[in-house]
């Protein structure tokens, strides 16, 4: 069984605490069936309430310790993340691409967002790739900050994927049985492919090269990480590893 620790000090007047739950082994478990205890998964992050009377009783005249506590547990969720590749070269300022494409990204915070997920946002663009947004809950607030965005330059797709792979090893260090999805929104006009993202259990390429002969140059760049392929044509699907998913 692995360790559990504590991410606030439990206090009897408090009512309700907050954990994560941090592992160092043993299986994933299915919370029911751990009896009110507290559950021992791989990366899962609940709100639990504390049952009091229960504690107290095990408790007795002793100083309240960990192994007394009683737990009343609600649901219990994967803490997933959907990590948003925008590009904002100089080719996606062509006709509505820029614009369809930050469509696209605000659609996938939306899902992430009723899912109960976490998202991120890295703009890639000129000579750099930042960070609109770092790894959090999804929030509405994150599509206002992309809208500001303006496209040109060239496309630091190989500096993207270092940084992305950067966050979701750290996201798995904190959750490793949590689900971890990459969005590349591409017109595929890039030099390179860069390395896939390891860490990544899914990778969805959205092709934005809306030219009356497309180069297919995303659709190969899919191919070469053994990726999703969709055009940005066909809508945003529905999001897996949330709450809803």
């Amino acid at each position: 069984m692995g360790r559990l620790v504590a991410k606030k000090a439990l206090a009897p007047r408090a009512g309700r605490v907050s954990w994560v739950a941090h592992t160092t082994g043993g299986p994933r478990r299915d919370p029911a069936a751990t009896g009110g205890q507290r559950p021992a998964g791989h990366g899962w992050e609940p709100t639990a309430a504390v049952d009091w009377p229960t504690t107290l009783r095990r408790k007795g005249p002793r100083a309240l310790q960990r192994r007394h506590v009683q737990w009343r547990l609600g649901a219990v969720v994967p803490v997933a993340m959907h990590v948003i590749v925008l590009d904002i070269s100089g080719s996606m300022a062509w006709g509505q691409r820029a614009a369809r494409a930050k469509a696209y990204a605000a659609a996938i915070v939306e899902g992430a967002r009723r899912s109960g997920a976490w998202v991120a946002l890295l703009a890639v663009g000129g000579q750099h790739a930042q960070w609109v947004l770092r790894p959090r809950a999804a929030r509405r607030s994150a599509v206002q900050r992309m809208q500001a965005l303006g496209c040109g330059g060239g496309t630091p797709m190989q500096q993207a994927a270092l940084q992305v792979e950067e966050v979701l090893c750290a996201h798995a260090r904190h959750y490793p049985a949590a689900y971890r999805h990459v969005w590349v929104l591409t017109d595929g006009r890039v030099r390179t492919v860069p390395m896939r993202p390891l860490a990544a259990h899914e990778v969805t390429v959205v092709d934005f090269d809306d030219d009356p002969v497309p180069l297919g140059q995303a659709r190969r760049w899919a191919a070469a990480w053994g990726a999703r392929w969709l055009l940005a044509a066909a809508g945003c699907p529905g999001l897996a590893g949330g709450r809803d998913g």
